[in-house]
C-alpha cells in the first residue's frame, strides 16, 4: 500500500504503476553524468589549437544542449526503486524485463531470449510486473514513496 499525494490515503500498487515508476527509475539513471572516473583510462589525444578554432567556426550549437539532470529526490526515489528487478527470480524473465524497461525492440529481445513476442508481451513481463505490484502491496516497509507528475520525467 502506498500513501497518495496530498491526500495521505492508501492505495494498492498496480502492475502500470510498478512499469511507470521502474521507468521513470531508468531515465533518472541514464540522465546523470557521468565523470572523468566513469571514462576507461586510456591515451588521450587533442587536436591541434588551429584544427579546434576551424572545427568551432563549423559546430552546430544545437548539438552541445545539455539533458536534464535529474534532483535528489529522483535519484534517491530510483535508488529504491530498481532493487524491485531482483524480486523476479527467473534470470531469463529479469533480462527480458530489463530489457524492455531499457527501450530494446521485441525483435531483438525475442532473437537472445528464444522465446515469442506474443508469450513474452502477454505473459512474462505484465507477470513480473504484477509479481512486483503483489509484493509491494503485502509490505508497505519496502515501498518508495510514489513518483508524482513533478518527479517524473516527460517522455
Amino acid at each position: 500500500m502506498r500513501a497518495l499525494p496530498g491526500t495521505g490515503e492508501a492505495e494498492a500498487w498496480s502492475a502500470d504503476d510498478v512499469k511507470a515508476t521502474l521507468v521513470a527509475a531508468l531515465r533518472a539513471i541514464m540522465a546523470t553524468p557521468l565523470n572523468s572516473r566513469d571514462y576507461p583510462q586510456s591515451v588521450r589525444s587533442t587536436w591541434s589549437w588551429p584544427m579546434l578554432q576551424q572545427a568551432g567556426d563549423y559546430a552546430d550549437e544545437r548539438a552541445r544542449v545539455s539533458r536534464v539532470r535529474p534532483n535528489a529526490t529522483q535519484l534517491k526515489q530510483a535508488e529504491l526503486a530498481l532493487p524491485w528487478m531482483l524480486w523476479i527470480e527467473n534470470e531469463r524473465d529479469r533480462r527480458v524485463v530489463a530489457a524492455r524497461l531499457f527501450g530494446v525492440p521485441w525483435r531483438l529481445i525475442c532473437e537472445f531470449d528464444g522465446r515469442s513476442r506474443q508469450w513474452l508481451s502477454t505473459v512474462v513481463v505484465p507477470g513480473c510486473f504484477d509479481l512486483i505490484a503483489e509484493r509491494l502491496n503485502e509490505d508497505a516497509e519496502l515501498e518508495p514513496n510514489r513518483f508524482t507528475e513533478l518527479t517524473r520525467f516527460a517522455s
